[in-house]
């Protein structure tokens, strides 16, 4: 077997907890399976969601986007349109505490070009999903006057109004910080799924609008989270023995492969792997 020191593996159990993304794909990947997307609302159906929407995007080709901004025809007063875009968190489950900050980017285009025909986008955290005192707790984009009302099981951290241009905008917040100000989010809470939620609402006129996200980041503490850390080989010396430091970015334990590549092109010209 080929020479392979790949790896200088560090202690793991860790001495400094580092923060990792916690969306898995942040960047709304093309054909991704790891976003999921749904509409809601009355009849006739006309609202539009998309995990891959190339229109408009703030990072490489891709964001995702939620669209209500098709008028339905004669909709009665309470006539509601929304759009989801949802990743859900696989075992084991996070909890509040778990998590630290998000950061995202988002932009709106606006039904008939007019920011006062827009309404609501919901950037949340889905708590206790399958218990009688879920919550759905985040920050709101609203249209500018919009009062923010209370309903059952929402808290809303932190209001922001949609801007009248189209431009990308940042939207970073400090998680963590706002969830200790409401003393009512107990902080062992699981949270099930991240939403990205875009609704329309007939007050009337109809007020809709088209938002794109892109690059989500909600950072937090990951379990098992294993990754390099640096690659130390000298890439002039021959033969070459490939050399990285890898390590448990997570706060549990781990045992893990490591797998060395070198890639001609595209040919494969060395493999080699390690427990």
């Amino acid at each position: 077997m080929k020479r392979i020191s790949v790896l200088t593996i560090l202690p793991l159990l860790l001495f400094a907890l580092e923060k990792v993304n916690l969306v898995k794909d942040h960047s709304f990947e093309k054909d991704s399976e790891v976003w999921h997307t749904r509409v809601g609302g009355g009849w006739p159906q006309i609202a539009l969601v998309s995990r891959h929407d190339p229109e408009s995007a703030y990072t490489g080709e891709y964001s995702g986007s939620g669209d209500t901004r098709p008028e339905p025809e004669n909709p009665p007063l309470s006539f509601v349109q929304s759009a989801y875009v949802i990743q859900g968190f696989s075992s084991p489950k996070k909890t509040v505490e778990d998590i630290d900050s998000l950061t995202l980017f988002y932009s709106a285009r606006y039904l008939y070009d007019d920011v006062d025909r827009s309404f609501l986008a919901y950037i949340l955290l889905h708590l206790n999903a399958n218990s009688e005192d879920f919550m759905k707790v985040g920050y709101i984009l609203k249209r500018p006057g919009e009062p923010i009302g209370t309903q059952p099981h929402y808290a809303i951290f932190k209001s922001t109004s949609f801007t009248q241009d189209t431009l990308w905008h940042t939207l970073s917040e400090g998680i963590s910080t706002d969830i200790r100000s409401w003393g009512s989010i107990p902080l062992n809470a699981v949270v099930d799924s991240f939403i990205l939620w875009v609704t329309g609402f007939n007050l009337p006129p109809w007020r809709g609008q088209k938002v794109f996200f892109d690059d989500v980041r909600l950072m937090g503490f990951a379990d098992y989270d294993v990754g390099v850390k640096e690659i130390t080989s000298v890439t002039e010396t021959i033969p070459y023995t490939p050399a990285a430091l890898i390590k448990n970015f997570g706060r549990e334990p781990a045992e893990f492969s490591v797998v060395a590549e070198i890639l001609q092109g595209e040919t494969q010209v060395y493999h080699d792997s390690i427990d």
